[in-house]
């Protein structure tokens, strides 16, 4: 350890004291996972660039059918286990129409569904509802008071899981693979449910619409992970969704449970979604004027967006490479130390690249008192006094590119 070339005198600091520092320092940052969340696994990865990954394993308990009445119908027939059917005695339907009670509170809800080009189900407050069109390939889910969500690229759609509140309704999974959308709730609680299904096979043997249920369905494994970063850059790709969308909360503490979008109220937030070709990053203090919104149409299919700390109030945002804008904080607000994942809209892998990103890069200054040296030839041995006073300075990061791998 080599000496400052002259002696440090300061209020805080006893006299004959140098203070000297150690070499520079860095801690990288890393990947962890929060102790709750089992069912995810970084796969073939390490800790510093790999894939964060929801393991499926539970099995889906046994269903549950009430039996249900319709209110009103139009060539339909409500049969054993909650089935509803056409009503073969009328000339054949071009389409079944029908009316029930709604379905009950706090249960997930597995619906099959036959053979029929569209099936709407409404759950309605007066003209207020929550509808779910199931066409072909794609579920289309949305509300009187919020904008649609599309979700495509599925082979024909057999079933759908729902978590049914009283006024609330979240899509959980397609054909049994997670999706978990965003949460549709009206202001009332619904009163009744609509069931159609439109242009019908000629032949109706296979054309149906059936509820079974079980207090919770499907029990889905979270994606729940957190990283420390103070300085450089970190990335992110999405691995196994169209849609998605993923937050990233800033924590002044290190993280031991999953966080879910609901539970962030305030402090540093990022928000990203890639939906209809278009990539938008909301980053800046939640539930405030101090944040901006950055987009990018046409990206590429599967783009990484990459945040460059900047300075204690500031960051850039890169789209594959390419600066897309630079937030500052308008009031101070500092970016925290720590980084917590949620994941959203289905997403259950997750590209990370943390090799440029740092917990903490700096030196180590100590303070010791010169008056006890002894010589030694040219050498000198200083007496450490108790215990060091300890300070990070950070400094600037190595700036140079690493390549981001998909995995």
């Amino acid at each position: 350890m080599n000496s400052m070339s002259n002696t440090q005198h300061s209020p805080h600091l006893e006299q004959d004291l140098t203070v000297f520092s150690s070499p520079a320092y860095s801690l990288a940052s890393s990947m962890q996972v929060t102790p709750d969340a089992v069912g995810i696994t970084l796969l073939n990865s390490g800790e510093y660039l790999g894939t964060l990954k929801v393991i499926e394993d539970i099995k889906e308990p046994g269903l549950i059918y009430d039996e249900y009445q319709l209110v009103s119908s139009r060539n339909m027939l409500a049969v054993t286990q909650a089935r509803f059917i056409p009503d073969t005695t009328q000339i054949r339907p071009a389409s079944m129409q029908g009316t029930i009670k709604p379905l009950q509170a706090e249960r997930d809800y597995k619906i099959m569904i036959g053979e029929q080009a569209e099936t709407l189900l409404l759950f309605k407050h007066a003209d207020d509802h929550v509808t779910l069109s199931i066409e072909g390939k794609r579920v289309v889910v949305f509300s009187s008071t919020g904008l649609p969500v599309t979700l495509s690229d599925f082979n024909k759609i057999e079933n759908l899981v729902i978590r049914v509140t009283a006024n609330s309704i979240q899509l959980l999974k397609i054909n049994d693979q997670t999706v978990h959308t965003q949460v549709y709730q009206l202001e009332y609680d619904f009163d009744q449910i609509m069931l159609e299904a439109t242009e019908l096979p000629y032949d109706l043997s296979n054309v149906f619409i059936q509820f079974g249920w079980a207090n919770q369905l499907t029990n889905i494994p979270f994606l729940s992970a957190y990283f420390q970063a103070r300085q450089g850059k970190f990335s992110f790709s999405r691995s196994n969704a169209s849609h998605h969308a993923f937050m990233i909360a800033g924590l002044a503490y290190e993280p031991h449970t999953k966080l879910i979008a609901d539970e962030v109220k305030q402090g540093f937030v990022i928000y990203c979604l890639y939906v209809d070709e278009k990539f938008t990053v909301i980053l800046g203090d939640y539930g405030s004027m101090d944040n901006m919104t950055l987009m990018q149409d046409k990206p590429s299919l599967n783009p990484i967006v990459t945040f460059e700390i900047t300075g204690k109030h500031s960051m850039n945002v890169y789209i594959d490479d390419k600066l897309l804008g630079s937030w500052e904080s308008s009031h101070g607000l500092e970016l925290p130390d720590f980084y917590q994942i949620i994941a959203l809209d289905g997403l259950t892998e997750l590209d990370f690249d943390l090799r440029n990103a740092y917990a903490a890069v700096g030196e180590e200054r100590c303070k010791f008192d010169t008056a006890s040296v002894k010589a030694y030839g040219p050498v000198h041995i200083y007496k450490n006094l108790s215990r060091p006073v300890c300070r990070v300075h950070y400094k600037p990061f190595d700036r140079q590119r690493l390549s981001f791998y998909s995995l």
